[in-house]
Parts: C-alpha cells; structure tokens; sequence
C-alpha cells in the first residue's frame, strides 16, 4: 500500500498538470488520458518485442522441438497481450470521444 501511495503521489501532478494551469475537470481526464495513452504504448511495444523475441527464437531452435514450442508459447503470448491493450485503447477512446463534450 506504501508504493501505491508512493506513485500516486510522484503522478499526481503529472494528472493534474499542478505547475498553476486552469485547474478543472476537463484537464483531469485529459491528463490521465494522456497519461494512460502512454503507458498502453509502452505496453504495446513491450508486447511487439515478446513477439518478435519469441520470432527470433523461433529461428534460432529450428532443431529442437522443445525450443520451437517454448518459442511459440512467448509469441502467443505477446499476440494475447497485444491484443488486450490494443482493445482497452479503443474501449478507452471510444468512451473520451462519446464524452468529449461533456467535459
């Protein structure tokens, strides 16, 4: 619970653009989504990199059998992961874009 206390607090005003900017709701949920927007990408690269790591793999243990489906494993892996962000992106976005208006 520390930690998360702990990262709350170093993000808060990053969020909340704290420097003495017009300090309101809209600015919250466009900081935190900008925010969130660069975590996924992070993320999305994390899961490219699995994949193409288990790709190299791949390659690498043509002759063992053990390797290749091991290999696999991680591709799939950095497929289920890519996928899941790549959603969460668009559910997030879908809902900013139906509500911009309103905030």
């Amino acid at each position: 619970m520390k930690h998360l206390t702990i990262l709350f607090l170093y993000i808060s005003p990053v969020i909340t653009f704290a420097e003495g900017t017009d300090k309101n709701f809209s600015t919250l949920v466009y900081g935190a989504g900008d925010f969130f927007g660069r975590v996924f990408m992070l993320i999305v690269a994390l899961s490219v990199l699995a994949f193409l790591f288990g790709l190299t793999r791949v390659l690498l243990g043509v002759g063992s059998s053990e390797k290749q489906s091991q290999a696999k494993a991680i591709m799939v892996w950095g497929i289920i992961g890519l996928f899941v962000v790549l959603s969460i992106m668009g559910i997030l976005n879908l809902g900013l874009n139906t509500f911009k208006g309103f905030v």
